[in-house]
């Protein structure tokens, strides 16, 4: 990210966000954040398994968001 456009941004009361998917090095955030809103009754990574390595979460995740091995009275769906 362009800081001096940023900083422009937030000045004229404009933030630009980049929406994307989860890549490997989201690994420690994804976590993170999965862990603190657990404890808030919240799943932020669906279908996720802390032992698992962060991987075959992933593989998963795509798997499940082009609707492939999906449970019975799901649809595809995406992290963004």
């Amino acid at each position: 990210m362009n800081t001096e456009n940023s900083a422009n941004d937030v000045r004229s009361g404009q933030l630009n966000v980049d929406v994307r998917g989860l890549r490997l090095e989201d690994e420690a955030s994804a976590r993170a954040g999965h862990c603190e809103l657990a404890e808030e009754g919240f799943t932020f990574l669906p279908f996720f398994e802390a032992d698992e390595p962060w991987t075959a979460y992933l593989a998963r995740a795509a798997r499940l968001s082009s609707g492939e091995g999906l449970p019975p009275g799901f649809v595809p769906s995406s992290n963004l």
